[in-house]
């Protein structure tokens, strides 16, 4: 086992963000990066080695944290680590997190990104810059709600759901798995799963 290392796996524009905020944390893990693309292998991004493709991750014994935007590779990504890897919680220090609220394994809270209290934030989730969770929501795993967007007080979002940059989700709405909720949508009434609506107010996509 590898008990002192972090390997971040995703190499695209996520990953630089998520290595940026991983810079500022007071960590002492030996860092090192993994892609599917083999050729990165051996190269630099952010100052760290790519040092393995992600067909070796099975072997690895370390903590990991999954740095690719799309909420269904996350997942797939996940259930190929075996008992021995951990997954790994990176916070920007520039979020701010209330002392009520709960974030699982393996997620990623970006700068200015906002959790009030009594949220609570699934194992590899992707609050992004700005993003306002407000007071009892609840984020289900492998989702992601892009920059600026705002979830009201007690609404509850699904598992692998997106909510697009800038949208509002008002308080007590339900959003179903696997939902995407278009950049700039306010919602206004429950989305059932695997919908996807946009506009304002928001609406199923034609």
């Amino acid at each position: 086992m590898h008990t002192n290392q972090l390997k971040i796996i995703g190499c695209g524009g996520h990953g630089k963000v998520v290595i940026d905020a991983l810079s500022l944390m007071n960590t002492t893990l030996h860092v090192s990066l993994c892609d599917s693309d083999p050729e990165l292998s051996g190269k630099e991004v952010g100052g760290l080695l790519v040092a393995s493709t992600i067909e070796y991750l099975p072997d690895f014994g370390g903590a990991v944290h999954i740095a690719i935007g799309s909420n269904k590779t996350r997942e797939k990504i996940a259930l190929m680590k075996n008992n021995t890897t951990s997954l790994f919680t990176i916070i920007h220090p520039a979020a701010i997190i209330a002392s009520s609220s709960q974030v699982d394994a393996g997620t990623f809270i970006a700068a200015r990104a906002i959790l009030g209290p009594d949220s609570i934030i699934g194992a590899c989730c992707i609050i992004n810059h700005g993003a306002i969770v407000d007071h009892d929501v609840t984020v289900g795993a492998f989702s992601h709600i892009a920059p600026n967007s705002t979830l009201g007080g007690n609404a509850k979002i699904g598992r692998g759901v997106l909510i697009g940059a800038g949208a509002v989700v008002l308080p007590g709405i339900t959003i179903g798995d696997g939902a995407i909720i278009g950049a700039g949508a306010v919602v206004v009434k429950d989305v059932k799963k695997d919908t996807t609506v946009m506009g304002v107010p928001a609406v199923g996509k034609n």
